[in-house]
């Protein structure tokens, strides 16, 4: 899973849409839009901000979960 489908999924998940995210970290929509598409990716300020935002750590915004146990 990449960066912008992660953060898509935990935008999605706190109900949020990119201009509502985009307003509480005062950015413009089309940035968010951006690091969800891969076009551009998030300085590490950004990260921070983001991970609060959306109530995750930060490494829940940058590594795959780990695979899931099957027993």
């Amino acid at each position: 899973m990449t960066f912008g489908e992660r953060l898509k999924a935990f935008r999605r998940k706190a109900g949020l849409t990119q201009e509502e995210l985009a307003e509480k970290l005062d950015l413009h929509e089309i940035t968010i839009r951006r690091w969800e598409t891969e076009l551009r990716q998030p300085r590490l300020e950004d990260i921070k901000a983001l991970a609060t935002a959306l109530g995750v750590t930060e490494a829940d915004l940058l590594n795959d979960p780990p695979p899931e146990s099957s027993g």
